[in-house]
C-alpha cells in the first residue's frame, strides 16, 4: 500500500520536471512592456555586447558540458558556436567588439585538478580566418562581464587579479585575491602591469576605456572593506571611494558622454559614486535594502541611467531608470528565482537589453527587453524544446534515476513485508518439508505439557514421528550454538 502511494507521487514529480522551462511571454500588467526569452538552458556567467547593426553578441558557459560558448542573434535568430570543450571552461566570461563588430572574449580555463583548481586567463578573438586563442596569465581570475575593453586601435585591455591558494580543512584550496593587474595585447604578446598591490585587491573589478584610451577601473578590497577606483594618466592614480565592511564583491563602472566615471556597487543597498567638478559625489538611488546585488549599468542616448540587478528579497530581476529626473523601478522577471550575473546593454534605438541567469541548480540564460514593433523574441537552437538535447538528456536521466528509486523502494518494502511475515512463522528454504519452524520462546508450551506429534499449531516445536527431536532447554537457557534449530537467533 505504501509503495502504491509513493510510485504515483514520483511519477507526478518527474512530469513536473519535464514540463518546467520554456520561453516566457510578456509579463503581467505591471511589467507588460517587458518580454523575456530563454536564450540557452544550463548556461551562466554571460557577457553581452551589441554591434552597430543591432546584432547581439554573447559569451557564456555551458554549465551542462562545461564548455565556452559564443552566441550571435541576427535577423534569423540565435546561432551558437562552442569555442572550447572542457571541464568548467568559460567561467567568468567577458566580451567586447572591435570596430569591425568582431568579438573578443576573455574567460577562465580551469585545470584538470579537481582539488587545486588552478586557473588560466584565456583570450579568444575572431577574424576572417576563424578563432584564435592565447593564454594571458596563470593563476588569474576575473570577476564580471566588464573585464575587457578595446581601444581605438582595437588592442584588447583586460583587468584581472592574481591569487594565492591555501589548503583548507576540507582538502580544497581557497583562493585569495593578491594583486590587481591589467594586460594589454600587442603584436609581441601580452604586456602585464600591476595596478594595485596594496592589500588583497582586485575582486569585483570592472574596466572602461575613455575616448582617449585612458583606462578606468573599479574594484574591491574585500578583507578591508574598501571600494577603490584606479585611473592611468602616466601612472596609476588610486582613490578609495568608500570604507566599510559589507561591500559586495561585484562592481560596475561606466563612463558617461563626458567620460566621467560612474561606479555602481552594493553594500546592503544599491549605491553609485560618480566623478564631477574635480571630486566624487553620491548619486541618490531608491533606498531599498536587498535590491542591488549583481548590478549592471548603461547610459541611454539622453544620458539616462539604466540599471539591472538582483532583488534578493524576492529573488527577482529588477530594473530601474532615472527617467525625467525621477527613479522608476520595476520587476522584470519574477519566475524561477532569477537575476544572477546581470549585464545590461543598449541598442542603437536606446532600448535596454538585459542578460541574466537563473539561480542554481537550473542555471538558465535569459534575455529581457522592452518590446517594440518589429522586435520579437527568436529562440535559439539550444533554447527550443525540440533541439534542447541537453535538457532532454537531463530529463531522461532524472526519469531513469526515479525509476531506479522506485524499484529499490519496492524491493525494500517487499523485504520488509517478508520480514514481518517471517516473524509470524515462515519456514526457511533450508528446512525439510515437515520440519517445524521455531518461534519466540514465549510461545512454547509450558514444561510438562504433552506435546502433540505432527504438524501442530504455532508454538509447537516437537517434530513429527520419525523426525529429529529438537532440543528444548530449561527456562532461562539457550541451546548451544551447534544445536540451535531454525534459521536465526531466538
Amino acid at each position: 500500500m505504501q509503495a502504491a502511494k509513493t510510485i504515483p507521487a514520483l511519477l507526478v514529480l518527474s512530469t513536473l520536471i519535464l514540463t518546467v522551462g520554456g520561453p516566457l511571454s510578456a509579463q503581467d500588467d505591471e511589467t507588460r512592456h517587458w518580454q523575456v526569452e530563454t536564450v540557452y538552458r544550463f548556461a551562466g556567467f554571460s557577457s553581452s555586447a551589441i554591434d552597430s547593426d543591432g546584432n547581439i553578441h554573447i559569451s557564456f558557459t555551458d554549465n551542462l558540458m562545461g564548455d565556452l560558448v559564443y552566441g550571435k542573434r541576427g535577423p534569423d535568430g540565435w546561432e551558437f558556436t562552442t569555442l572550447e570543450n572542457g571541464t568548467h571552461v568559460g567561467e567568468f566570461t567577458s566580451i567586447s567588439l572591435d570596430t569591425q563588430g568582431r568579438p573578443h572574449i576573455i574567460y577562465i580555463r580551469n585545470s584538470t585538478s579537481m582539488c587545486r583548481f588552478d586557473r588560466e586567463l584565456m583570450y579568444a578573438r575572431m577574424d576572417r580566418d576563424g578563432w584564435h586563442f592565447q593564454q594571458i596569465a596563470w593563476r588569474a581570475n576575473i570577476a564580471g562581464p566588464r573585464s575587457i575593453a578595446l581601444d581605438s586601435q582595437d588592442r584588447p585591455h583586460v583587468v584581472f587579479y592574481n591569487y594565492t591558494q591555501e589548503l583548507n580543512e576540507f582538502g580544497w584550496y581557497d583562493r585569495h585575491p593578491d594583486d590587481l593587474k591589467m594586460g594589454i595585447g600587442t603584436t609581441d604578446g601580452w604586456k602585464i602591469e600591476t595596478v594595485d598591490s596594496n592589500g588583497t585587491v582586485g575582486s569585483g573589478a570592472s574596466l572602461a576605456l575613455g575616448p582617449d584610451d585612458v583606462p578606468h577601473i573599479s574594484y574591491v578590497d574585500p578583507y578591508l572593506g574598501k571600494l577603490k577606483y584606479a585611473v592611468f594618466r602616466g601612472s596609476w592614480g588610486i582613490t578609495t571611494l568608500e570604507n566599510g565592511m559589507g561591500i559586495y564583491h561585484y562592481t560596475h563602472l561606466e563612463l558617461d558622454d563626458n567620460a566621467r566615471p560612474h561606479v555602481l556597487y552594493y553594500n546592503g543597498q544599491l549605491n553609485c559614486k560618480y566623478h564631477r567638478d574635480g571630486g566624487w559625489s553620491t548619486l541618490t538611488l531608491p533606498p531599498e535594502r536587498g535590491i542591488g546585488v549583481y548590478p549592471s549599468m548603461a547610459f541611454g542616448p539622453d544620458g539616462t541611467h539604466h540599471i539591472s540587478c538582483l532583488d534578493t528579497n524576492a529573488k527577482d530581476l529588477h530594473y530601474m531608470a532615472d527617467t525625467e529626473g525621477d527613479w522608476q523601478g520595476v520587476t522584470v522577471d519574477m519566475e524561477d528565482n532569477v537575476g544572477l550575473n546581470t549585464n545590461i546593454v543598449m541598442d542603437s534605438s536606446g532600448q535596454p537589453h538585459i542578460f541574466y541567469d537563473l539561480i542554481w541548480p537550473k542555471g538558465e540564460l535569459r534575455h529581457a527587453f522592452l518590446s517594440t514593433d518589429g522586435y520579437e523574441p527568436a529562440m535559439g537552437e539550444n533554447s527550443s524544446e525540440e533541439a534542447d538535447w541537453g535538457f532532454q538528456a537531463t530529463s531522461i536521466l532524472v526519469l531513469f534515476m526515479l525509476f531506479v528509486m522506485i524499484i529499490m523502494l519496492g524491493i525494500k518494502l517487499n523485504r520488509g513485508a517478508h520480514a514481518e511475515t517471517g516473524r509470524e512463522g515462515v519456514r526457511h528454504p533450508s528446512m525439510r518439508p515437515n520440519q517445524p519452524y521455531h518461534r519466540d520462546r514465549g510461545s512454547m508450551p509450558p514444561r510438562g505439557s504433552a506435546p502433540r506429534r505432527g504438524s501442530g499449531p504455532p508454538g509447537r516445536n516437537v517434530p513429527p514421528r520419525g523426525g529429529t527431536r529438537m532440543f528444548n532447554p530449561p527456562p532461562g537457557q539457550r541451546p548451544p550454538p551447534d544445536r540451535r534449530p531454525g534459521f536465526g537467533r531466538h
